[in-house]
């Protein structure tokens, strides 16, 4: 049996990320794709998923768990390229394709127990700096307007939100450096790529994708501000402090990053 924390975890994790990610979806397609993409990006379902590590485990676990996430958060803007590249072969296949290439990214990582923070840091700086090398020709996009009926948007949320619960699901079931793993799994790129890509098309994914690659930055500052704050703030000080940081820095990557990338 489970315990009640656990399946209040996944409950607020179903309805907190299908909300969020369903609304940040909308509002690319209102705001255009590099205020929404960064949006998209930001610490939501990493966020949940350190709240109930912290909750139903402790500062030490917390700690081992962000010890491993700056990779495989990096790993997930390689999966947004993956995802581009193998759309040619439809949209099943550059999906699990994209999959594929992020699992074996971070598989390794998680058996060979790579808990080491500056080595984990090394590794997402080359996955981010090959993915936005590859984005850099994307150009920001605005949609014309189109309606949405509400039984379509409300499919979205469950959509989005069944992925979060999945990903949250199965990183309780394992130690803190498989739940680390899994907290920081592509589920909000996957709604957002596999909605935008069968609504708008690839054009528009792309370059949502381009601006959630700035947005992987930001829950990556998020992470190691929770690993290097959680020893001398506790769990609860670490985390809030951290996000208050990486809302910083999302606003100075809005203002001076983007434009620039």
């Amino acid at each position: 049996m489970y315990s009640e924390a656990f399946l209040l975890r996944v409950l607020l994790s179903f309805i907190v990320g299908g909300l969020y990610i369903g609304g940040t979806i909308r509002l690319s397609e209102k705001v255009g794709s590099k205020l929404g993409g960064l949006l998209i990006g930001m610490p939501s379902i990493v966020l949940v998923g350190l709240v109930f590590i912290a909750w139903t485990q402790n500062a030490a676990a917390l700690h081992e768990a962000t010890s491993i996430m700056p990779a495989t958060i990096g790993a997930s803007s390689i999966f947004l390229m993956a995802f581009i590249l193998l759309y040619r072969f439809g949209i099943a296949a550059a999906y699990i394709g994209a999959l594929a290439v992020w699992f074996g990214l971070n598989l390794p990582l998680a058996f060979y127990k790579v808990t080491h923070l500056g080595i984990a840091i090394l590794i997402a700086t080359v996955l981010l700096t090959i993915s936005t090398t590859y984005f850099h020709k994307q150009k920001d996009r605005t949609l014309k307007e189109f309606s949405l009926s509400r039984r379509a948007f409300i499919l979205r949320i469950v959509f989005s939100g069944l992925l979060v619960a999945l990903a949250v699901f199965i990183a309780r079931l394992m130690g803190p450096i498989w739940g680390g793993l899994f907290t920081s799994f592509p589920a909000a790129f996957s709604a957002t790529v596999l909605i935008l890509a069968r609504t708008h098309g690839l054009g528009f994914t792309a370059a949502v994708s381009r601006t959630m690659v700035s947005g992987n930055l930001v829950n990556i500052v998020f992470v190691c501000g929770v690993n290097l704050l959680v020893g001398s703030l506790g769990s609860a000080g670490a985390l809030a402090v951290a996000y208050l940081i990486c809302v910083a820095f999302a606003v100075f990557s809005y203002r001076y990053i983007i434009p620039r990338i």
